[in-house]
């Protein structure tokens, strides 16, 4: 039997904003490393993008909590049960979006930033990204989410619309078509890496290897009420299509039109949302292993 996730529209975008927000600013860092080539604005854009995102979406998460714009002190009360997930979660926020507006300062001054702070808000970004799926995978009343392997979907995502976001903003701030061989390189062995944890993660929910109640969520994903966005939104427009653009650009001479690159990045932040809006929304609440119905 089908029922409402317990968590609504507002963790959905606070889960993606933190991802996306994580992920732009290893994009940038990985830039300014050399790693993705010589592209125009992409050193520059994550760091831009990163510490809006994340403080946004943890502005979203409050008003989702509801008690903790009621009474404020309740979130204070929080900040020193270091047995909550949650709370380890508000420091690791924090600390990141506090690095990131230093990197931006530094920016915006146009002088290089040390390279401890780089350092430091790299981990931090990939603690943010991981920490998203973490959330729920800790969640035991909820069996679709409880399972490890969370958190590394999330992360993967986090990498592939942080680097597509990234390359927008970018290609919007300079307006010049650059060489995006190792970038497509790259987010094509991302986007692959997350397709495949994906399967592994179906598969144990849809086997029933974690008990009748995730089998039930992951045939909602698959056959059900949310199949229509699983394969619509999600496997063609934020893995298949993507997947073959950064394919043919990786692995083949001729490539393809600067647009179909940007389109493939449009098609997976479409995706990574997707993605996010699914598992939450496929979470049916179990007690003991039984469904309440």
């Amino acid at each position: 039997m089908e029922q409402a996730a317990p968590w609504g529209m507002l963790v959905v975008v606070y889960l993606f904003l933190g991802g996306l927000g994580a992920g732009a600013f290893l994009t940038s860092y990985g830039a300014e490393k050399g790693y993705l080539g010589n592209i125009a604005g992409l050193t520059k854009a994550g760091y831009l993008i990163a510490a809006p995102a994340v403080a946004i979406g943890c502005v979203l998460l409050l008003f989702d909590l509801g008690q903790g714009l009621i009474k404020p002190w309740l979130i204070l009360g929080m900040l020193t049960n270091f047995s909550s997930v949650m709370t380890w979660g508000f420091y690791i926020l924090s600390l990141f979006v506090l690095v990131a507006i230093a990197r931006l300062y530094f920016q915006w001054k146009n002088i290089e930033a040390p390279s401890l702070l780089l350092s430091a808000g790299a981990i931090l970004a990939i603690a943010t990204a991981i920490y998203t799926g973490f959330l729920l995978s800790v969640v035991k009343a909820v069996p679709i989410w409880n399972n490890h392997i969370i958190p590394f979907i999330f992360l993967a995502s986090a990498l592939s619309t942080g680097l597509s976001a990234t390359m927008l903003l970018a290609h919007g701030i300079t307006k010049t078509v650059a060489e995006t061989s190792k970038v497509d390189k790259a987010h094509f062995y991302i986007i692959a890496a997350e397709a495949v944890l994906l399967f592994v993660y179906i598969t144990m929910a849809i086997s029933g290897l974690q008990g009748l109640v995730a089998q039930q969520s992951a045939q909602m994903i698959l056959f059900g009420s949310l199949a229509p966005l699983f394969w619509g939104l999600f496997m063609i427009a934020g893995i298949v299509v993507p997947l073959a653009i950064f394919a043919h650009n990786s692995f083949r001479h001729q490539k393809l039109s600067h647009n179909w690159v940007l389109s493939g990045d449009v098609a997976v932040i479409v995706g990574g949302f997707a993605l996010r809006y699914l598992i939450i929304a496929a979470a049916l609440p179990a007690w003991s292993g039984t469904l309440l119905m």
